[in-house]
């Protein structure tokens, strides 16, 4: 039975891979390796996840999804790629940092979906007010400043340009 989701989901990857308007984007994820499981190396896979490396889909998660969720499914992993989660935000916890890409993400997912035939899980973190931030500033945002990752003594206000501007005075930003 995995096996079969397997293919299924190697085929569903390389459709959205080609698809027009993303796939440049996604086209990192051309060499995922795909392993279908509820479990990966001693710890539970409740939905579905990536390392950069191996995607992981659990296939009780992946049958419970529509047609258009799946591939939402997959292009929120593939995008977690795209980023370069694997190595961000190293000294923070996994699932703050996860949660802080997974607001970015769905932002962008829930944008380009209807285009791509593409829809997020109903339980998909969604926050409108994180529209134009970095992960990074929404990680800080909900959970406080990041442990610093080097840099000089007191510096610890992230990287230049994070947060946006109010070049116009009216107490909003300007993204």
């Amino acid at each position: 039975m995995n096996l079969h989701i397997q293919r299924e989901v190697e085929r569903e990857l390389a459709n959205l891979i080609n698809t027009p308007k993303i796939a440049s984007t996604l086209s990192v994820c051309a060499k995922l390796i795909v392993v279908v499981t509820d479990e990966y190396r001693g710890m539970p896979v409740p939905t579905a996840g990536t390392n950069g490396l191996i995607l992981l889909i659990n296939p009780q998660f992946w049958r419970s999804l529509t047609y258009a969720q799946r591939r939402g499914l997959l292009a929120h992993e593939c995008l977690h790629v795209v980023f370069g989660h694997s190595y961000r935000l190293p000294d923070a916890d996994p699932e703050q940092s996860n949660q802080s890409f997974d607001y970015v993400i769905n932002l962008l997912v829930e944008e380009v979906g209807p285009a791509i035939n593409a829809a997020l899980p109903k339980d998909g973190l969604v926050n409108h007010r994180f529209e134009g931030w970095s992960e990074e500033r929404v990680h800080d945002e909900l959970f406080g400043k990041k442990p610093p990752t080097g840099g000089q003594p007191g510096d610890d206000d992230g990287p230049v340009g994070d947060e946006p501007s109010d070049e116009d005075g009216d107490g909003g930003s300007n993204w």
